[in-house]
């Protein structure tokens, strides 16, 4: 179980539920919920950006905590497998995670991680593999998340960039949905566009793209598409 308020910056939802930040995020939430005919089909989402250092994980982080003080089972699971963050954000032990499933090397029940937040677990990235993509396109990852569905109502997936690295697509061919974060006033519309083509060349259900760090009113923005 990680420390309470181990990073007050990045756990903003849970620290100050009433502040305009939170209430985007519940705002965020119900957008997913609403953005399509059958929402109850939305139960797996990929969390991703087109470059570095655009906000994803935090994203993730908040989206996950605002899903569970929703009542609902949520398993934030980290998918980065080059530069993981969750760990760090519940100053938690990095080892036995994701990948140390997937190399059958432990059962995903012995990676979860609870927090003090109900309805909330993650499970980290674990040790760094040689061949993330490897794992991630795997038969066990499908039958993983197949099994995991049957216990939680909502699962999340922070993964790396996709325009930097493959990952990102092989996790989110298997979501039912895709956010898509940008950073106000870095990430180019180009990007976000070549971004979204990517992914829905490959049948991915893109829900949206949250403009994240926009200067006006210190808050995050569902914009939509851009």
């Amino acid at each position: 179980m990680f420390r309470r308020h181990s990073n007050k910056s990045e756990l903003i939802s849970e620290i100050n539920p009433y502040s305009p930040v939170a209430e985007s995020f519940r705002a965020l939430r119900t957008h997913i919920q609403y953005a399509q005919e059958q929402p109850q089909h939305v139960q797996v989402i990929t969390v991703t950006s087109s470059i570095p250092k655009e906000g994803k994980t935090t994203i993730a982080v908040n989206l996950a905590i605002t899903y569970a003080r929703d009542q609902k089972r949520v398993l934030l699971i980290d998918a980065d497998l080059h530069r993981p963050r969750i760990h760090h954000i519940f100053d938690s032990n990095p080892a036995n995670g994701l990948s140390q499933i997937l190399l059958k090397e432990c059962q995903w029940g012995e990676a979860i991680r609870k927090t003090h937040i109900p309805n909330l677990h993650f499970i980290v990235a674990g040790t760094i593999p040689k061949h993330p993509a490897e794992l991630l396109s795997s038969d066990h990852f499908d039958e993983l998340i197949e099994e995991l569905k049957q216990h939680y109502d909502i699962i999340l997936f922070d993964v790396p960039p996709a325009l930097v690295l493959t990952d990102a697509k092989l996790v989110s061919a298997k979501s039912d949905g895709v956010i898509l974060v940008a950073r106000a006033e870095k990430t180019k519309s180009h990007m976000i566009l070549k971004t979204k083509i990517q992914l829905e060349q490959i049948k991915n259900n893109v829900l949206g793209v949250v403009l994240n760090q926009k200067r006006e009113r210190n808050r995050l923005v569902l914009n939509g598409y851009y």
